[in-house]
């Protein structure tokens, strides 16, 4: 019976091929530079359409075992894998996987930004590289500093008060001395009392406005007497919740740290079963090879060691159990000493401590030849000033193609070392 609508095979080999064209899309990128789906007709998709109308569904046709995939079917398998090639770099996970480390980069998140008191306390930690909790703690840092402004802010607009009052005071009192013909003092201090005056009215003003927003605000007398002992304990309370906030932004900054640097060179987060970047054939079957070992020679030990378990806890081992336990420990030793006296292993780490010896020399063999080219090139003529340039353009070509390969041979370097 022909199927012309959307099927349940559809649906499932369309999320096959879509997380394998995610997988590849990612893989290509981080390992060669190179992004398959950066144009409007994603390779991947359109292989894969090509490949099942010309190949699979004749091939499906003349054995007749599975039924062939129908226009609907290979048009929704195919529209899957699109959607997939473009989410999987900078379609989707390349905006959002810089962004879930950059809430927390120390470079940006600082006490001059104060991205404590104005971003973390509005979003979502768990959208983020955080650490639990942080969020509460922000929203508790800037609660308590908003109340200590608006302390300092109260008794800021009460100190103004008093101070042009007080200044208009001893003005007036100073004008009230004056007396004889000195004119030009008494204008001048007359000219500083209508500033000051006018200086107490706004001051008053602002004052009377603030009270307004606040009714149980106190006069201004009592806010200067009453206020710095409320200041000095909101400061102290302001300070305990920074601290708090300081120490889970530390480890928030250590996690996003490891997030947008990676790991160290000596760490993976793959498990060593699964091939890693810079392998070639044998050093991965060698690892592999190592870990199979090693579990046997484990396994071993932990046989022996559950024996031992089941003895009385005072008891001293029996005689009789004495050579299964030392046969259990020479099996166990046997393998070990196999896997670190490999022959192709150490020809392996002595071929490649040969390579890292070749790229060292040839690193300050190029690093002497564009040397050389800088230092001829100021009097150099024209004709030999342009030949300069190509030969600095292929130094410099071949120290970079030399720095990718010993970055692979690098990691392959520190697997075999490890």
């Amino acid at each position: 019976m022909k199927k012309n609508g959307i099927t349940l095979r559809a649906f499932l080999v369309g999320s096959v091929f879509a997380a394998v064209f995610a997988v590849m899309t990612v893989y290509i990128e981080n390992q060669y530079g190179i992004i398959i789906t950066s144009t409007q007709i994603p390779v991947l998709s359109y292989l894969l359409l090509i490949f099942t109308v010309l190949l699979i569904n004749p091939v499906c046709r003349l054995i007749r075992f599975v039924r062939a995939f129908a226009p609907v079917e290979i048009m929704v398998i195919f529209m899957m894998g699109m959607v997939s090639a473009g989410l999987s770099t900078f379609g989707l996970s390349s905006q959002i996987v810089p962004i879930a480390g950059s809430l927390f980069n120390s470079e940006w998140n600082n006490s001059q930004s104060e991205w404590n008191r104005y971003v973390v306390p509005y979003l979502n930690e768990k959208y983020f590289v955080s650490e639990p909790g942080i969020q509460a703690e922000a929203v508790k840092y800037k609660q308590t500093l908003n109340v200590l402004l608006e302390k300092k802010a109260v008794y800021e607009a009460a100190r103004l008060v008093g101070d042009h009052i007080k200044m208009v005071s001893v003005l007036e009192s100073e004008l009230g001395k004056m007396s004889g013909p000195d004119s030009a003092r008494a204008d001048k201090t007359k000219s500083a009392l209508a500033n000051a005056r006018r200086l107490s009215s706004g001051s008053l003003q602002q004052w009377q406005d603030l009270r307004l927003r606040q009714p149980a605000l106190p006069d201004w007398p009592d806010v200067l007497r009453l206020l710095p002992p409320e200041i000095d304990e909101q400061e102290l309370l302001t300070d305990e919740a920074e601290q708090k906030l300081v120490a889970l932004e530390q480890n928030a900054f250590a996690r996003a740290a490891v997030f947008r640097r990676g790991l160290p060179r000596n760490e993976r987060s793959f498990p060593g079963i699964l091939p890693l970047a810079g392998d070639d054939r044998r050093a991965y079957f060698s690892r592999l090879h190592r870990l199979i070992g090693g579990m046997q020679a484990l396994r071993q030990m932990k046989k022996a060691g559950k024996s031992a378990r089941a003895l009385p806890a005072e008891s001293i081992v029996a005689l009789e159990l004495a050579p299964s336990f030392s046969d259990a420990f020479s099996r166990a030793t046997k393998e070990l000493s196999a896997l670190s006296q490999s022959s192709e292993w150490n020809l392996l780490k002595e071929q490649l401590d040969a390579n890292d010896k070749e790229f060292s020399a040839r690193r300050i063999e190029l690093a002497a030849q564009l040397k050389a080219i800088s230092a001829e090139k100021p009097d150099a003529s024209r004709q030999r000033a342009f030949e300069l340039a190509d030969q600095s353009d292929n130094v410099i070509a071949e120290m970079k193609s030399l720095k990718r390969q010993y970055d692979r041979f690098k990691t392959k370097y520190e697997l075999c070392h490890r």
